[in-house]
This record gives structure tokens, sequence and C-alpha cells, in this order.
């Protein structure tokens, strides 16, 4: 937690991107708050490029600490968001091609 995000990403990771995925693992909410910083600093790098959100492990979605409330708040500020599963292939294509569908609209 001491390390800034500026720190564990350089910019020229970013430099040229069109659009980016972040993923949260469901089942831990320090993910879930984690991303929403990256989103943040992304966005200072790159400016307002397409993203999307996935919430992963909906295959254990009994276990989630990430709860509605927290992706509704997101939600309402226009964020995409999309629950997957990496274990199980689902939604996983389907990130993918919304993002691809994101990026062709601008």
């Amino acid at each position: 937690e001491g390390i800034n995000l500026s720190q564990r990403f350089q910019t020229a990771y970013l430099s040229g991107a069109s659009g980016y995925i972040l993923v949260a693992d469901g089942t831990r909410k320090e993910t879930f708050e984690e991303a929403i910083r990256v989103k943040e600093y992304v966005e200072s790098v790159l400016g307002d490029v397409p993203f999307l959100l996935a919430i992963n492990k909906v295959d254990l979605s009994a276990t989630w600490e990430v709860t509605t409330d927290d992706t509704k708040i997101l939600s309402e500020k226009g964020w995409p968001i999309i629950r997957t599963s990496a274990k199980e292939g689902v939604a996983v294509e389907e990130a993918f091609s919304n993002l691809a569908s994101r990026m062709l609209d601008i």
C-alpha cells in the first residue's frame, strides 16, 4: 500500500493504448478498490479512452465481497461492468468484444 500507482505502472506501458480492461476479483474487495484507483491513474495518463471493468470469479459469486451496491455506484457513473469467470470461460469473449465495440465507436 505504500507504493503509489506511478511506481507500479510505467507510463511507457500505457503509451498508445486505445482502450483497456480492468479486472477485479469479486471475492476480494480490495482488488475492486484498486481497480478504481488504477482507472483514475490510467485516465490521468491516457485521458478518456474506452475501458471496461471485469469482475472475475462469477463462479464463486456466493463468496463475493464486491456487492451489487458497489457496482451500482460505478454503473451510475457510466462504468461498463461485466461479470466474468476466467476459470469457466463465462463472458470473457463478451468482455473483449464489448471493449472492441467501444473502441470502434470513438
